[in-house]
C-alpha cells in the first residue's frame, strides 16, 4: 500500500483530512513548529 493510499483510507474511515489532523494536533499541543512531538503511550 502506498502512503497516498494509506492517507486516503484514513480519510475515508474518519472523514478527516490530513490537514484537519495536523490542526487538531496543534490545538492539543502535540506539535512544535509544525513537527509532531507527542510520543505514543505504551
Amino acid at each position: 500500500m502506498s502512503f497516498k493510499t494509506y492517507i486516503k483510507n484514513i480519510e475515508d474511515k474518519t472523514g478527516k483530512t490530513a490537514e484537519e489532523f495536523q490542526k487538531l494536533a496543534e490545538e492539543k499541543g502535540f506539535t512544535n513548529n509544525g513537527a509532531l512531538v507527542a510520543k505514543a503511550q505504551k
